[in-house]
């Protein structure tokens, strides 16, 4: 892999929102966003198992369940 520079400001992804009041809209999650998400996970050990029954299209399937694994080391 290249080493790349990203900012905190910088976005990550884009998350849409339900729409139930209005057309829906993209939500902007920058990589700021996931380092605060992962430093509220940061007592979870390599040898934690995580199990998830939210879709990995979702933000919180995704961080809380896929990039917080990997962050970690545990699967």
């Amino acid at each position: 892999f290249t080493d790349v520079n990203v900012a905190v400001d910088d976005i990550a992804f884009f998350q849409y929102s339900s729409g139930s009041t209005s057309e829906p809209k993209a939500v902007m999650i920058s990589h700021g966003n996931i380092h605060a998400q992962l430093k509220t996970w940061a007592s979870i050990e390599e040898t934690d198992t995580l199990i998830s029954w939210l879709p990995s299209y979702h933000d919180m399937g995704l961080v809380g369940f896929i990039l917080t694994p990997c962050a970690f080391g545990t699967f």
